[in-house]
């Protein structure tokens, strides 16, 4: 049986004796042209042809910008004390959402749990973007520097997370509501643990404008440093954030006169990587001031029964006198100053250091007009006190 060829349109160029002539300058040619498209030949890059991608990379390829959308409960908003949020960034260039509604105006804390610095929330809402990108380690205590109280008002908003670059990691926060926030009695003591150690525990107070208050810290243990950080009501700091560290004083803030009128917050915020536990107490002193006559030659008692206040006493000269303070009190945590109609005679002397043992010239020439003679204590000193002012021109003659 003769076979014949198929058409030259179909007729494969191998096996022909006619075509074997062209299909060997096909391969020429073809040849030529894969060595011009080499980048030795400076013909660009050569093609590659693609391997098909696994079940498991076109996942990863699918959810390397992957987007989760979360609502919370809220109950996370429902008190100084809420549940943390914790997720995790499983892939490069994931972003979690967390949206939360607010019917009324809100003072919102966001406290991190989570000591990474390529982990950054944003938070958006109705007034547009509150927080962008801030990093997790530089949300509270110590390294927060922004106001850390955030006022918004009423409307839907949401917590973006997303790590830095191609970055990944868990991550764990709080939402904490202000408003909701235990309550500080001035002049009681209030105690509290952050547990964990890098919590944030959130107290308000109210005051006028213009009260003076003084901020003792009675003892701190566990975990320390522990920061404090006092925000009036337009959400500026007025102190802090301070480090408080445990066997140890002078971590107390002395005589604050606040200036505005409302609702201060009082935050004790742990350093983002703390672990263990902190416990703390502490008192919110409204400082008092007392104002009394006296007059010289005559003991005056007195007594600082809490930080910050002072005992002033009052009296008249009608004619110019020496005068000589007498101590009856040895306490160097009491001071004694005197002012009148030349100004400031002597500013915060201490009770100890007084007497003419320990002033060079402790007589004082006094004009005449009215003077005030303050007593306080030094830091969260209280105290009674006892001292005589001594007209010397009422003094005992001596017999020769």
């Amino acid at each position: 049986m003769q076979i014949r060829p198929r058409s030259d349109k179909n007729a494969r160029l191998t096996g022909i004796p006619q075509l074997a002539p062209i299909a060997g300058a096909i391969k020429r040619i073809l040849a030529m042209q894969e060595r011009t498209d080499s980048p030795r030949h400076g013909g660009g890059a050569p093609a590659v042809a693609a391997a098909p991608l696994t079940d498991r990379q076109e996942a990863q390829r699918a959810s390397a910008k992957r987007v989760r959308f979360e609502p919370l409960e809220p109950r996370v908003l429902m008190s100084a004390d809420p549940i943390p949020v914790s997720g995790t960034l499983n892939t490069p260039g994931q972003v979690d959402h967390y949206s939360f509604t607010l019917t009324t105006a809100t003072h919102l804390v966001f406290d991190s749990l989570t000591n990474n610095s390529n982990i950054d929330w944003t938070l958006t809402g109705p007034q547009g973007a509150v927080v962008t990108n801030r990093s997790f380690n530089s949300s509270d205590g110590s390294s927060d520097s922004a106001t850390p109280v955030l006022d918004l008002s009423a409307g839907t908003y949401s917590v973006a997370i997303n790590a830095v670059a191609d970055a990944t990691g868990s991550y764990s926060f709080r939402l904490i509501n202000a408003d909701q926030a235990t309550a500080i009695v001035p002049g009681t003591a209030v105690t509290g643990t952050l547990n964990p150690a890098n919590q944030t525990n959130v107290y308000q107070f109210t005051a006028n404008a213009g009260d003076p208050f003084y901020f003792g810290v009675n003892s701190v243990t566990g975990s320390t440093p522990v920061y404090w950080h006092l925000v009036d009501p337009l959400g500026n700091t007025v102190f802090g954030p301070n480090a408080i560290y445990s066997g140890g004083g002078g971590y107390d803030i002395g005589t604050t006169q606040l200036k505005l009128s409302g609702t201060y917050t009082l935050l004790m915020e742990g350093p983002v990587g703390a672990t263990g536990t902190t416990n703390y107490s502490l008192t919110v002193y409204p400082v008092t001031a007392t104002t009394a006559a006296m007059s010289l030659g005559t003991p005056v008692t007195g007594n600082i029964t809490s930080p910050g206040q002072t005992n002033s006493y009052t009296f008249s000269l009608n004619q110019e006198t020496l005068a000589y303070f007498d101590s009856l009190t040895n306490n160097s945590n009491l001071s004694w100053s005197l002012s009148g109609p030349p100004g400031t005679v002597v500013a915060g002397r201490s009770f100890t250091g007084s007497d003419s043992f320990d002033q060079g010239s402790p007589v004082m020439d006094l004009v005449a007009g009215n003077y005030t003679l303050p007593v306080a204590g030094a830091g969260p000193t209280t105290a009674g006190f006892s001292f005589n002012l001594l007209d010397l021109s009422q003094a005992t003659d001596r017999a020769d």
